[in-house]
């Protein structure tokens, strides 16, 4: 197994390294003619989850948060773009000497806020290589002139090394997965025009692991592994590192082919001359990608469309969802077992910090058999409950007995698929008393979540209406939280295609898999946010409708809980909920 990650990542830059990389990127702004650069915080394979090391907006600001936009000045301070998860953490993080933090409203998105600022900035630089397609076009749009940077010209004046993907690739047993590559394929050709002379391109990693069933760890809290590539009717081809091709590929399919030329060298073999049609995601290529197949295929019609792919891996078949449930129910014991041994410590009288209930947790997934988490736990103590994505555990914040303690966290098994639940609780053991306050914010955030579990809806109904409905609840108390209630799981934790959120147009569909996260954080006092993941599923009795089915059964804290302001079908939904979770073990109740 591999070691797990630290509290604190690998590589960190120092904070006064901030201003040199600053510098060094103003050098290559005046040495191609630019007054701004566009900086976002992904990768060549737009990774969600990009490693410090090989995140240039991290060496640009320091900034840790997982989401970002940057925009370099040539003169005066560089912006940083966060959205209302990051507020806090930006403010904590970034020396605003240097570097102004423009906080984005829930409903925003944050490119909107940087094209407002590029249409004033003069001649705009990006890096194509690490820049999606859709955010391309819009960058070109919003400027005076612009200009695409594609060949890691940042990278090398940063001085930053190339990133090498090294471990051996594993395959999935069919049995996991519930479907062959053929029948795959099949779905994901199902509505294009003449299939056999059609390619799409592959560039999200989630799309390429799910297709091919295989599985590397080549990045922190992903089972996926990196490679670029297109899917014909009949197979998939793939571009990997060499050292990855020389490891070999035992137990992959036979038609699934990997290269070491780039995908625009594979298009032009003889065998897949024949194709005339390319179709691509703009949101998922980037715009280095795109222009490469263009030249490559000038004969080729480029189709932009959404991508089939997306769709289809999100309707899970019966097997992948067993294996989800083995998986949740694996991650439900991990927490169970978190929360008993923070207990155990204060009735011992011993102390707990928040490092320390970070390591516990994360050992606890180790134990459980996981190969890697499959985000970074977030271990929160007191005060910093109320950061939406804490991600600095300390050893010297020592949690007290009324103190809310919060733990978001996640873990990948052997199938690959992301495991993702918070739970919230009290810190002391029996002896420690929730304040009011305390109560009736958790209370408020559990009737959001009950109200996503319980809600019956047309099939078909847009993502929106659950994240309202959960809202209601902490709406009518004056409270809001600055983030979505739900994302799609499967491969990756956050996985496209499904979203719960005030401006979600997603349809739900029966077989599709979300979370349910409401939460309300108070600054200065602490925070709740309470998680579930279920499936959407056909409902048994009103055809046409669907109903949500827990994937994971994990109780909540009975000190927090105030009963009586739950509506009778609340508390019978709450009291079946407890009850399976008695069965297995995971109740907290006495």
């Amino acid at each position: 197994m591999e070691s797990w990650p630290a509290a604190e990542p690998e590589f960190e830059i120092a904070p006064e390294a901030v201003a040199k990389n600053l510098a060094c990127a103003r050098q290559l702004m005046r040495d191609k003619g630019l007054d701004a650069l566009v900086v976002t915080s992904a990768d060549c394979h737009l990774n969600e989850y990009t490693p410090r090391l090989d995140n240039h907006r991290y060496y640009l600001s320091r900034f840790t948060g997982s989401t970002a936009l940057m925009l370099v000045l040539a003169t005066g301070r560089a912006k940083l773009y966060v959205d209302g998860r990051y507020h806090l953490q930006a403010d904590e993080e970034v020396d605003e000497a240097l570097i102004e933090v423009v906080k984005i409203r829930l409903g925003t998105m944050l490119s909107a806020a940087l094209m407002t600022d590029i249409a004033t900035s003069g001649r705009v630089g990006y890096e194509g290589d690490r820049v999606s397609h859709v955010l391309a076009k819009a960058i070109e749009a919003a400027g005076e002139t612009s200009l695409s940077l594609d060949d890691g010209e940042l990278a090398e004046a940063l001085s930053r090394a190339a990133i090498r993907h090294e471990k051996a690739l594993q395959f999935i047993d069919s049995s996991i997965s519930g479907r062959s590559l053929e029948e795959k394929l099949d779905l994901v050709f199902a509505d294009v025009e003449e299939p056999s002379r059609t390619a799409i391109l592959l560039a999200a990693l989630d799309d390429i692991a799910w297709l091919s069933e295989g599985r590397g760890y080549h990045f922190l809290y992903q089972s996926s592994f990196a490679a670029q590539g297109f899917a014909t009717a009949k197979s998939v081809e793939l571009t990997v590192d060499e050292s990855v091709f020389h490891a070999g590929f035992e137990g992959a399919s036979p038609q699934v082919h990997f290269h070491r030329e780039r995908p625009e060298a594979i298009f032009l073999r003889p065998e897949f001359q024949s194709i005339a049609t390319i179709l691509y995601d703009e949101s998922q290529v980037t715009a280095a990608f795109l222009r490469r197949i263009k030249k490559a295929r000038p004969d080729c019609r480029l189709v932009c469309i959404s991508n089939p792919v997306v769709a289809t891996k999100t309707l899970k078949t019966a097997a992948e969802l067993d294996h989800m449930i083995e998986s949740n129910t694996r991650s439900c014991r991990a927490i169970a077992r978190t929360q008993r041994w923070v207990w155990d410590r204060f009735a011992a009288g011993e102390e707990v910090d928040e490092l320390s209930f970070y390591d516990r947790a994360n050992r606890h997934y180790e134990e459980e058999g996981a190969r890697d988490l499959s985000f970074q736990t977030i271990a929160a103590v007191g005060a910093n409950s109320a950061l939406i994505h804490f991600s600095n555990p300390q050893a010297s914040n020592v949690a007290r007995p009324n103190d809310l303690l919060l733990l978001d966290s996640g873990a990948l098994y052997e199938g690959g698929f992301a495991t993702d639940i918070t739970r919230t609780f009290l810190a002391g053991g029996a002896t420690a008393e929730a304040s009011e306050r305390q109560k009736s914010i958790y209370t408020l955030v559990l009737k959001g979540l009950l109200q996503g579990m319980m809600a019956i809806f047309p099939e078909g109904t847009c993502g929106a209406y659950l994240d309202a409905r959960c809202r209601a609840p902490i709406y009518a108390a004056g409270f809001d939280y600055a983030h979505g209630t739900g994302h799609g799981v499967g491969v990756h934790v956050h996985e496209p295609g499904v979203g719960l959120a005030p401006t979600s147009k997603l349809p739900l569909r029966a077989g599709q898999v979300s979370s349910i996260e409401p939460g309300i954080y108070l600054a200065g006092f602490g925070g709740v946010r309470l998680e579930n993941v279920v499936v959407y599923e056909a409902h048994p009795e009103h055809e046409g409708f669907l109903r949500s089915r827990p994937l994971n059964y994990i109780g909540f804290d009975p000190r927090l809980t105030d009963l009586s302001a739950l509506t009778v079908e609340e508390r019978t939904y709450l009291e079946d909920y407890e009850s399976a979770c008695k069965k297995r073990g995971t109740s907290f109740r006495p």
